[in-house]
């Protein structure tokens, strides 16, 4: 596969014998454009600039902030009448920032906020990139505090991640794309202080993501593939791995590009499982068209969703 790098481009010009002088000028020509070219590719950014976590979230408006109560959602067996169960509710707080993207994220173990049981801090640099995450996790056997930290050329592609916990480098991560005839594609390779492993990440023109290899002592262990509609919405995922499990994910949207339906279908070597399948069902909006009541099934449990939406508008 011939492969046209983006972030090193290097040039070897040969001029063949016996080509008369108008014949070499032409292929002189044609190599100094083809430089041109790759190194004008140099100066740009590989990938698109990302969609804002409003646009991946589907919101309406500039969004400051969303407070979300959540609460197990009962059947009383007697009158078939369902309610919400208050005690065992809890809340999530997701804070972004100007720019559409996510500054902070903090999940409360009950619905009045006394007890904090994940929280999520993002820090951007001045062109806007994700730099720095830190998330705190609380656990029976203690507080864990973890960092990644995100590194880029100077043009501003993605190059490294490295992953702390409790001060202690967990892993690192390098990462390089190149333009292939085929597309564009990026590799990633990791595995401090855990078992090496690369992964070949394939985007289309869109930036998309389509495929996914990931390798682990240079054996591929599963491959995902990507589907999506016309609008660009994922509508299917399928991993498959090496030992023979696989697992199929579909996703149906409405007309507002709200997800209904998630339906996740597996296969072993020991045969079909049952298939899996979550609703959710939006009963109301607020009035930029954003949701502010959500009820989601998945097989027996059910649970009702409560947005409480602030804008910077």
């Amino acid at each position: 596969m011939k492969k046209v790098p983006l972030f090193i481009a290097v040039l070897l010009i040969s001029c063949g014998q016996g080509k008369k002088e108008g014949s070499q000028e032409k292929d002189l020509s044609s190599q100094e454009q083809q430089a041109q070219q790759i190194e004008s590719q140099e100066k740009v950014l590989v990938f698109n600039k990302p969609k804002t976590d409003w646009d991946e979230r589907n919101l309406k408006g500039k969004v400051k902030k969303i407070t979300a109560y959540t609460y197990p959602w009962v059947q009383n067996e007697e009158t078939g009448d369902y309610f919400k169960v208050e005690k065992e509710g809890y809340c999530m707080e997701t804070q972004f920032n100007p720019q559409g993207f996510i500054s902070s994220v903090c999940q409360y173990e009950s619905v009045k906020k006394k007890k904090v049981a994940l929280q999520y801090h993002y820090h951007y640099n001045t062109q806007g990139q994700l730099d720095t995450l830190r998330y705190s996790m609380q656990y029976s056997g203690g507080k864990y505090d973890f960092v990644e930290a995100f590194h880029y050329d100077a043009v501003g592609n993605k190059i490294q991640r490295d992953n702390y916990k409790n001060g202690q480098l967990e892993n690192r991560e390098f990462y390089s794309a190149e333009q292939t005839l085929e597309g564009k594609r990026m590799e990633v390779i990791g595995g401090q202080r855990k078992t090496p492993y690369k992964v070949w990440i394939y985007f289309d023109a869109q930036d998309r993501e389509i495929k996914n290899e990931y390798y682990q002592d240079n054996q591929l262990k599963y491959t995902t593939l990507y589907t999506y509609d016309q609008e660009g919405k994922c509508i299917k995922t399928d991993t498959q791995e090496s030992d023979g499990y696989r697992q199929v994910t579909t996703y149906t949207y409405d007309e507002y590009g709200n997800k209904t339906k998630e339906k996740r279908e597996i296969t072993s070597f020991e045969g079909a499982e049952p298939r899996e399948e979550i609703y959710y069902e939006s009963q109301e909006y607020d009035s930029k068209g954003n949701i502010i009541e959500q009820y989601t099934a998945k097989e027996a449990s059910r649970t009702v969703t409560y947005y409480e939406i602030e804008y910077y508008e």
